[in-house]
């Protein structure tokens, strides 16, 4: 689900040639944090919901009492997950211009974070080494979190130096543009 509605946050908008007028407007920082803010804000009602609903079944059908940790830590677990995987999906959103490609470029980034998993020199690369679903101990759980949170903000910041590194390309050429055209 991650994958269909962030593979193209930023690509989309250089193929409409919107992220021109957002960039006029607002800063690159602001638009990117915006974007992944959004779409972190959708997921986790999403998720928030699942859980929910999941533990009132579980509730009726069982007999059980509502457990709040039961629905607390695997909800947060899975949003700050989601938050990394919205951020490594925008990074490769933000290389390509066209939608199908940036698509293309996020199923072979699945892909490759599920067989980085395997590979010993590169498996800290993968999201998926991080998963920690044994919480023996509170240190446990936040050094789990800590570990998203750092990987979401590793992508975050490629994604905005990437954005960065384009536009200066745009802008040099049209640079050069306008310094031939004077010239004549």
């Amino acid at each position: 689900v991650i994958l269909i509605l962030s593979y193209n946050l930023i690509s989309e908008e250089r193929q409409n040639n919107t992220i021109r007028y957002y960039i006029l407007r607002i800063s690159r920082f602001s638009f990117l944090l915006s974007k992944i803010i959004s779409l972190f804000l959708v997921l986790l009602l999403v998720l928030g919901i699942f859980f929910l609903i999941t533990n009132i079944v579980l509730m009726f059908k069982l007999d059980n009492p509502f457990n709040f940790s039961g629905f607390f830590h695997p909800w947060l677990y899975l949003s700050i997950y989601s938050l990394g995987l919205i951020s490594f999906y925008t990074f490769l959103s933000s290389f390509l211009k066209s939608s199908a490609l940036s698509l293309f470029l996020s199923f072979g980034g699945l892909l490759f974070l599920i067989f980085a998993w395997e590979i010993n020199l590169i498996s800290w690369f993968s999201i998926l080494t991080h998963i920690n679903i044994d919480f023996a101990s509170s240190s446990t759980k936040l050094l789990s979190y800590f570990k998203f949170v750092v990987y979401s903000f590793v992508f975050f910041l490629l994604s905005w130096f990437n954005i960065e590194r384009v536009d200066l390309w745009l802008l040099q050429r049209i640079w050069v543009r306008i310094m031939v055209v004077e010239k004549h």
